[in-house]
């Protein structure tokens, strides 16, 4: 447990317009992108009788080494989830959580375009992602898995978009000649850049599906607005989303197993 002495020296530290211009220049190296979450709200961290938000506790983050196992039910049915680390070392660890899994939720950062992996320092976070979700969905051993695209962060990646301090186009320089779909529906009150930014990586996902003959109704991308009033809410529609499409996937699975033409 840390000693009220450590809470006083961190913030006195965090004031210092050093360490402030340190931050700013955070996508540079490995800081926990919930660092300033934390930091700028010392002072209640501290106290002895402090007890974590909701907001805290989906604020904390931990690196995922090895394969955590959840099982959980919904409306009688029982769920059986693996939690799988993304880092290059971890990944050869995945292949034993494949054997007859429903889906594959592949999670992304959508606000790490201007950050690199932890393993060399050089390769960007996006990118390794976009080269992982491809080799995952060219698999030949994956191609009855349906695949769902969760793009996490939206918050943090407005909040970059907006400082313009890091520019998309820097790191992909196809974003400069990117033009905002006609059909995207924007949050309300949402800046357009933001909206243009989303959904550019959004599309960048979408080019290694549409490249391949076997397209999938239940691989739907999901663009998650991380940390705001309304996270309860759509969390609680990403489960019936996953439920449905569990649901949906299993149907067609014993369809397929016992040669009946289902459609769902």
């Amino acid at each position: 447990q840390s000693t009220w002495e450590f809470y006083e020296h961190t913030k006195t530290l965090w004031q210092d317009e050093g360490v402030k211009a340190c931050y700013e220049r955070s996508n540079e190296y490995q800081l926990i992108d919930c660092a300033q979450y934390f930091l700028d709200k010392i002072d209640i961290v501290k106290q002895n009788e402090y007890t974590p938000s909701d907001q805290d506790l989906l604020r904390c983050r931990v690196l995922t080494s090895g394969i955590f196992e959840t099982k959980f039910q919904v409306d009688k049915v029982n769920f059986h989830m693996f939690d799988v680390g993304g880092q290059r070392d971890e990944r050869r660890k995945w292949i034993q959580c494949f054997n007859d899994v429903t889906a594959i939720i592949f999670v992304v950062a959508s606000s790490s375009y201007n950050m690199v992996i932890r393993e060399d320092n050089q390769t960007n976070r996006l990118q390794e992602a976009l080269n992982l979700f491809k080799s995952i969905w060219n698999n030949r051993w994956l191609r009855t898995i349906s695949v769902i695209l969760f793009l996490n962060k939206q918050d943090l990646l407005a909040e970059k978009v907006l400082a313009g301090k890091s520019k998309i186009e820097d790191y992909f320089p196809e974003f400069a000649r990117y033009t905002t779909p006609e059909d995207a529906t924007p949050e309300p009150g949402e800046d357009p850049r933001v909206t243009r930014a989303k959904y550019f990586i959004r599309d960048e996902f979408l080019v290694s599906r549409l490249s391949l003959l076997f397209l999938f109704l239940s691989n739907m991308p999901l663009l998650l607005l991380a940390f705001t009033v309304s996270y309860f809410q759509r969390l609680e529609l990403f489960k019936l989303f996953l439920f449905d499409k569990c649901l949906s996937n299993c149907a067609k699975r014993n369809c397929h197993l016992r040669n009946i033409d289902g459609h769902f």
